[in-house]
């Protein structure tokens, strides 16, 4: 072989292997970039993973907080719950208590109905009764009612009477008394009650005022009251004895007592029924 075709053949194996190298080391570069550009995702993907485990731990923290949050709203709830279960209990404990307090404030109006009524009814009875015994105090405005001893020598009551007190001083004629009789008496040895109607009421004055003279004797001279009169002087009498009050006596068929005290300040009351008087015994 010719020497030219030998330096072309050594030429030509140097030029294909230059060219060889040079897309070799192209290749190279191609591949360090590929390589730093894969180091380069490396990095940010590991980066991003940071950033995605941090994101995840701040979730994981997030979802603690909102699950502890979640958990005090149920004992929240549960407080208000049972909060609102309470005042249910306390608001059926309160109408419970209105409604006995309404019915205890019927009953209590429906006693004081009662206590009023009754009250009523015991004024009222009261009024027909001092009505009554006015009525009857009234027919007997003109009438005395004595002891007057018997006189076996005269028939007639009212001579019996009349000669009786005339003789004792007191001046009384036989025409003034409309009538007179004598009640009966189961002790004969004492007295028997006479009763006299006169004919106007100022000789039945006339003959009480006189009634002093008769002062020592077992003869009395007193005005003709009615049973509930003659029970209250009676027990007035009583009370006046036993010094709880001053003194006590009848005009116009009325009882007075006057309590004690000084005379200036002495009250004088008319009373007209027994209960008056038990305040002073």
């Amino acid at each position: 072989m010719s020497s030219g075709k030998m330096v072309a053949g050594a030429i030509g194996p140097t030029k294909w292997g230059l060219q060889k190298m040079g897309k070799c080391s192209e290749d190279t570069g191609k591949a360090q970039q590929l390589s730093s550009g894969w180091l380069q995702a490396s990095t940010e993907a590991q980066q991003l993973s940071s950033g995605w485990l941090q994101a995840s731990t701040e979730a994981q923290q997030l979802s603690s907080g909102w699950l502890q949050a979640s958990t005090e709203a149920q004992q929240l709830s549960s407080g208000w719950l049972q909060a609102s279960t309470e005042a249910q209990q306390l608001s059926s404990g309160w109408l419970q208590a209105s409604t006995e307090a309404q019915q205890l404030s019927s009953t209590m109006a429906t006693k004081r109905d009662m206590e009023e009524l009754k009250r009523s009814n015991e004024e009222l009875r009261k009024s027909v009764e001092f009505m009554a015994h006015q009525m009857e105090a009234m027919t007997m405005r003109s009438g005395v009612q004595g002891s007057v001893p018997r006189d076996q020598d005269l028939d007639s009551v009212e001579r019996q009477v009349v000669k009786f007190l005339q003789e004792k001083g007191i001046s009384l004629n036989e025409e003034n008394i409309e009538a007179c009789h004598r009640f009966p008496q189961k002790d004969k040895s004492k007295p028997a009650t006479i009763i006299m109607r006169f004919a106007n009421r100022k000789f039945k004055i006339s003959l009480l005022r006189q009634s002093r003279m008769l002062k020592g004797s077992n003869v009395y001279l007193n005005e003709h009251l009615t049973k509930n009169n003659a029970d209250i002087a009676k027990r007035a009498r009583f009370l006046r004895k036993e010094g709880k009050i001053q003194a006590t006596w009848s005009s116009n068929c009325k009882v007075y007592i006057k309590l004690n005290g000084a005379p200036e300040q002495a009250q004088v009351l008319m009373v007209t029924s027994l209960n008056d008087l038990e305040k002073f015994a």
